[in-house]
């Protein structure tokens, strides 16, 4: 807000909150090629707040910076990192492919059968050791 008095007064300048450079984000999804509805939740990276919850396709207006966008298909889950530019659209397409992403429920089963299997080798290996 910005006051002006007449030439018998002194000129005032109040500044209340200057406004923040926005920039668009345009998010799509796919599978095998098809265009797929996603839910898609955006985080600023400045603060970690949720700036959200949509469905692709969608387009957003935000304030200029670095988001995560975290996308779940289909039990299928990505995160990806983009960044809003002033005055610009930035566009981006998340690709649920088979052959690129794993169920979430599946990495985290893998993720236990490969660090007991590690577990396992080194007992074995101790074992090996202290019987030699």
């Amino acid at each position: 807000m910005i006051d002006f008095y007449d030439s018998n007064q002194s000129l005032s300048f109040y500044l209340q909150g200057i406004p923040k450079s926005k920039g668009s984000l345009e998010v799509a999804a796919r599978k095998s090629g098809e265009s797929v509805a996603a839910s898609v939740e955006i985080i600023a990276a400045s603060d970690s707040s949720s700036k959200g919850s949509y469905v692709t396709p969608f387009t957003v207006n935000l304030e200029t910076g670095t988001y995560t966008l975290k996308a779940t298909y289909d039990s299928f889950t990505q995160t990806e990192s983009v960044t809003v530019t002033e005055g610009q659209t930035t566009f981006f397409t998340f690709d649920f492919e088979d052959s690129l992403a794993l169920p979430s429920d599946i990495q985290i089963v893998g993720t236990v059968f490969i660090i007991i299997a590690l577990i396992a080798g080194i007992i074995f290996a101790i074992k090996e050791a202290i019987s030699s």
